[in-house]
């Protein structure tokens, strides 16, 4: 049959269908006698025709009781939103009223604390709307229910399902906020709830008694995925069904997962929020729920159980779908919470079907979401209602990113219908999706000069901490190879600086040898590779020790390298070393700043092993955060500097030796500080060495100046525009980060831009430059702004 509201088809029509679906879709006919047909039709028929009668009843009622007054309803509403007045659902004619224990305990909110605010919000520049409609709260609780942090399960580090609390009674907590919704509602989603009502009289059916028997899963999974796309769904996934996505009340379930997924109307939703985007995400749930309801009936027909778990109407009954696409292979779940394909972005509508008909399985896959939500705040920055967790939380025992219901679902409620977040993401756009995966790949191995990303997620399927991790290893690539190492020792020291050793696994063979200055790369639990200088020299032995400063506050690796224990397993890489030793000079200077001074220990060990005379400055902070300064001292005869400012920096190459050399490592400020200071007192550009894991690019200092105004602000060495523009109250959208999605682009007036996008072509870069990471070949640049 083909979906459509009711209210576009007349009564005749309707039945009409009805009873050729019935005739055509009736179970079986071909496996019962004569006799057996004829009592099954005239018993289905009066079935069907109280069905219909059940439906219309419905329908009239709903327009009559509901729709009839909505007129009035709506100005009512409407004066008491534009006065600035709040409406108490529980106190609507017909709402839910809470019982004493669904009402909010103060003590359960502490523990389930809400993302911050935006700091400065701002809407996408390709959405089609003027500006998105203000949070207000016009729809309340005067006796607010539990929240959903808590219903959710928000700070809670035990794993458990979740209970559906909203878009499916009345009778939930939020069911008064759910009537109120309802009461909004206009007559073609009224049409559409019930049409969808009767469709769905297909997610559950006979089955047919003789089962076809099933010898290659493999095959007949790629052939049940062969058909879901034949009834008109792009993306399919199987999976097993797994515990984490199922819903409290699912008792008992089928136990496998083919798992759909189908765009919605791109430029329809880039007018979200209104009702033509809420028309475009009901369409999409008649995209993806049709097809979910074929191939159900499909699979019945085979002699095998299944459910069409569907989003028709947005009442999914037994299962998350986004944890079972995910599982399935189609996609991650971003910052927003919604499932990123790699095909259409966020922009899809997800379904299940429920069976137990034998196939194989599809795997995660890892598309780059991670990499790129890590650093990209667009959904964040777009939110109205601030309802999108910043940093990633604990949900359910399991730490991810989460959307704060409490904030959502009013906002959601007043506007009658959102999808902001899913909308301005950039892997939205279809044109820059495939390419946004394809580079965010390429990127895992550049390491410190980029941001670090988020920790990995688990979603439905925790990491083993003892499992094997990292690739797997090659005998015939042993340049390559990836081994493992034990935490033998773990101490950590002040300023939060953690120090690991890493020492073969008893019964191997020793850690592979390395010269001063190298560093390795790890292999985290949570599939992250990062790099860190060794800071032992080569002659302590055959272990390795690493020195890494913990950001508690951070993102990165740094921050899970904290979280290591003694005696765990983890991967390590051969070393590599970008920081090579310069015997032909005469004297070197050792600068580090911060835990920049992990080279400096191997390095210092093999100068003076050399012959070659050295000093060591050592920045920091505080002095008590100058981890491993007894080392220096001894190694350097006692030429170590512990400086607190950068006061000192002016004048140290002011007697420099003819052949010096400079080894320098830390922020990217401090070793441009460095460079700059040492080539301004003659020491030779190519002597300056730097531990900065590839990066060779330039970083000087530029003006930006505001065409529009005049204004003019420095970029400083590891900072972008954005930032820079930011910092004085000027707000660009950044999205990815990396200049790959082109949502902080600026038109350039006057200047020669340094371009590291991969958005434009080289006529377009003499025009456009991306802020959040393109700089500046000349001394200033005026943009469009």
């Amino acid at each position: 049959m083909k979906d459509q509201y009711i209210s576009e088809k007349t009564i005749p029509m309707v039945v009409s269908e009805i009873a050729k679906d019935h005739i055509e879709n009736g179970p079986f006919p071909q496996e019962s006698s004569l006799a057996q047909r004829r009592v099954r039709y005239v018993k289905d028929t009066l079935a069907l025709g109280g069905k219909i009668a059940g439906l219309f009843v419905a329908y009239w009622l709903m327009r009559g009781v509901v729709h009839g007054p909505r007129k009035f309803y709506l100005r009512w509403y409407e004066r008491k939103r534009d006065r600035g007045e709040t409406i108490y659902v529980e106190d609507l004619p017909g709402a839910k009223k809470l019982k004493p224990e669904e009402m909010r305990d103060p003590q359960q909110e502490a523990l389930a604390r809400a993302p911050r605010p935006s700091r400065h919000p701002f809407k996408a520049r390709h959405l089609r709307i003027p500006a998105y409609p203000p949070a207000k709260d016009t729809y309340a609780y005067r006796t607010p229910p539990k929240s959903g942090k808590v219903l959710a399960g928000v700070g809670e580090k035990v794993r458990r399902r979740t209970t559906k609390f909203f878009h499916s009674t009345y009778a939930k907590p939020f069911g008064a906020m759910n009537y109120a919704f309802h009461l909004m509602a206009r007559l073609e989603a009224v049409d559409h709830v019930l049409w969808t009502i009767w469709q769905n009289r297909h997610a559950e059916g006979p089955v047919a008694p003789t089962r076809k028997p099933v010898a290659d899963p493999e095959a007949m999974a790629e052939h049940l995925k062969e058909k879901a796309k034949e009834f008109g769904c792009p993306l399919v996934g199987i999976t097993p069904v797994v515990e984490d996505a199922l819903y409290a009340h699912a008792k008992d379930h089928l136990p496998y997962a083919i798992v759909f997924a189908a765009p919605m109307e791109r430029e329809t939703m880039l007018t979200v929020p209104s009702i033509e985007s809420g028309a475009a995400i009901t369409e999409g749930y008649n995209t993806v729920g049709n097809p979910t309801l074929a191939l159900a009936r499909y699979i019945r027909r085979l002699g095998w159980n299944a459910v069409a778990d569907t989003n028709h109407g947005a009442f999914p009954s037994l299962t998350m779908h986004v944890p079972l696409a995910v599982n399935a292979g189609l996609g991650q779940m971003g910052r927003h919470t919604s499932l990123i394909t790699k095909e259409f972005g966020a922009n899809v509508r997800l379904a299940a079907v429920l069976t137990d008909i034998p196939v194989t399985f599809d795997g995660q896959k890892d598309i780059g979401v991670e990499d790129l939500c890590a650093n990209c705040t667009i959904c964040l920055q777009n939110c109205p209602a601030n309802a999108i967790y910043e940093d990633k939380v604990w949900v359910r025992g399991v730490e991810k990113y989460h959307l704060d219901f409490d904030r959502c679902m009013p906002y959601f409620v007043a506007n009658e219908t959102c999808g902001i977040c899913i909308t301005v993401c950039p892997w939205s756009d279809t044109d820059k999706g495939p390419l946004i995966s394809l580079l965010q790949q390429q990127r895992r191995q550049v390491q410190e000069t980029y941001p670090e990303p988020l920790p990995v997620a688990e979603l439905a399927l925790q990491i083993d901490e003892n499992a094997q991790l990292g690739p797997p290893m090659s005998d015939a690539d042993p340049e390559d190879l990836w081994r493992d190492a034990v935490i033998s020792e773990k101490i950590e020291h002040p300023g939060n600086i953690v120090e690991l050793t890493l020492s073969a696994p008893e019964g191997q063979n020793a850690l592979p040898p390395w010269a001063a200055g190298a560093h390795v790369e790890l292999y985290l639990p949570s599939g992250k590779v990062r790099a860190y200088t060794l800071s032992n020299a080569p002659q302590d032995g055959p272990d390795y020790r690493l020195s890494v400063k913990v950001e508690e506050n951070g993102t990165g690796g740094s921050k899970e390298i904290g979280t290591l224990r003694e005696g765990q397993t983890i991967r390590v890489n051969r070393p590599g070393n970008n920081f090579p030793i310069r015997h032909s000079d005469d004297y070197a200077y050792l600068m580090s700043g911060g835990i920049g001074v992990t080279p400096m220990i191997s390095v210092a060990a093999d100068l003076k092993a050399a012959g070659i005379p050295f000093e060591i400055h050592y920045s920091v902070k505080d002095s008590i955060q100058a981890v491993h300064a007894d080392e220096l001292r001894a190694l350097s005869g006692g030429k170590l500097h512990v400086h607190t400012n950068r006061d000192w920096m002016k004048d140290i190459f002011a007697e420099a030796p003819a052949r010096s050399g400079v080894y320098t490592c830390g922020p990217l400020a401090y070793m441009n500080a460095v460079r700059q200071t040492a080539i301004e007192r003659g020491i030779s550009k190519d002597a300056i060495y730097s531990e900065d894991f590839g990066s060779d690019a330039p970083d000087n200092p530029f003006d930006v100046v505001l065409g529009s105004t005049g204004q003019r602000f420095t970029v400083e060495p590891g900072e972008t525009i954005a930032r820079a523009l930011q910092r004085r109250g000027i707000y660009v959208p950044v999205s990815c980060g990396y200049g790959i999605c082109g949502t902080c682009t600026l038109g350039v007036l006057e200047g020669e831009p340094d371009a590291r996008d991969q958005v434009f072509t080289d006529e377009e870069r003499k025009t456009k430059i991306t802020t959040c990471c393109s700089r500046s070949h000349s001394s200033e640049i005026v943009v469009d702004l």
